[in-house]
């Protein structure tokens, strides 16, 4: 999921990433990186920056923050994304 969020800044884009490990599946909610949204903007493409992610596999580097659930992390400061 990506979608986009108002606040006092202006517009903020956040995703919920599915991450698969060994030990099992995550859930992590994470501001999209910038390299990501300049790979979209640059792209020809009439879809949406979250059409355009949907699906995809991308890597990055995170720090997590567990959340209430067991399976839900927070991510800060996402860097060095990229798609697979």
């Amino acid at each position: 999921m990506v979608r986009s969020y108002e606040n006092d800044y202006g517009e903020n884009w956040k995703m919920l990433m599915k991450i698969s490990t060994l030990l099992g599946t995550w859930l992590c909610f994470v501001s999209v990186p910038s390299t990501l949204r300049d790979q979209h903007y640059s792209a020809i493409t009439d879809e949406s920056l979250a059409g355009w992610l949907r699906g995809k596999r991308i890597t990055l580097t995170a720090t997590l923050t567990p959340g209430k659930e067991k399976h839900f992390t927070f991510g800060k400061r996402p860097t060095g994304a990229r798609i697979l």
